[in-house]
């Protein structure tokens, strides 16, 4: 509980004017002088921790009633939440994810699993879709070639260091994509 209260309170601080750092219209990081360092990552390490420590000392109460299963949902949507207004969309859905997991392999029930996931997925693909740029970033991921010079650029730039290691690789430092296209 203690490592969940400094995630919470981190993302918080993250979205305090003059304590974020805002890049590229997303407040995620902290100045700590000699380097920046991205909550969210913080975040995401704390909350498996958490959980964990939740399954184990919870476990019966998770399988067995729905109070117990919907308390730790309760901390990944406040973190979620949180995430959601820096915006941290991918991050919001890497601790949600991981949670399910974690709950699955825990011995949740299959219909409580598949209803969390089914609503999990309709409420994220919801805020996907409203959103103009998450939006443009969907698309690009799904046909980087339409623009691979800028939506496109990183996706099209890992496919050709991919395509051009074939199977074994070019090599330790040999490959052309090192010269800073990545």
């Amino acid at each position: 509980p203690i490592l969940l209260a400094v995630a919470v309170v981190l993302l918080v601080l993250v979205l305090v004017p003059g304590f974020g750092r805002t890049v590229n219209g997303a407040t995620r990081w902290v100045d700590l002088g000699v380097f920046d360092i991205q909550v969210s990552e913080i975040a995401k390490l704390l909350m498996v921790i958490y959980m964990a420590g939740y399954i184990v000392r919870h476990g019966h109460a998770i399988r067995s009633t729905l109070v117990g299963f919907f308390k730790p949902l309760a901390v990944v949507a406040v973190l979620s939440g949180l995430l959601l207004m820096e915006p941290d969309f991918g991050a919001s859905v890497v601790i949600l994810l991981v949670t399910m997991g974690m709950m699955f392999l825990g011995g949740v029930r299959v219909i409580q699993f598949a209803s969390l996931f089914a609503l999990a997925a309709g409420l994220f693909a919801i805020i996907a879709v409203t959103s103009p740029y998450r939006m443009q970033r969907l698309t690009s991921f799904l046909d980087p070639w339409a623009d691979p010079l800028h939506t496109g650029y990183q996706l099209t730039q890992a496919l050709i260091a991919i395509g051009s290691g074939s199977w074994f690789g070019a090599g330790l430092g040999s490959s052309i994509q090192k010269l800073f296209y990545l």
